[in-house]
């Protein structure tokens, strides 16, 4: 989760940087496959923390499990999950 938040975040960092100040159009193909790339790796990240299967598994199901089987501040938020 922590590498899927800091992709989005350089992904927001390179959408606002202008790029077409410093670049001529046409010699923008590193950056423009690094933002991609970095789209595709964010999708595939979000899928598996979705959709992942097996014995040994993180996902955000079973970030969650474990979360409520801890010690609760207010036991009665536990029930809302």
């Amino acid at each position: 989760m922590l590498r899927l938040h800091g992709t989005l975040a350089t992904l927001k960092e390179l959408g606002a940087f202008p790029f077409d100040d410093v670049y001529p159009p046409s010699e923008m193909e590193f950056w423009w496959l690094t933002y991609m790339n970095s789209v595709d790796a964010v999708i595939l990240q979000l899928h598996k923390l979705v959709n992942d299967t097996g014995p040994d598994i993180h996902t955000l199901r079973s970030f969650k499990n474990e979360i409520v089987k801890g010690p609760w501040k207010q036991p009665a938020m536990k029930d809302f999950w």
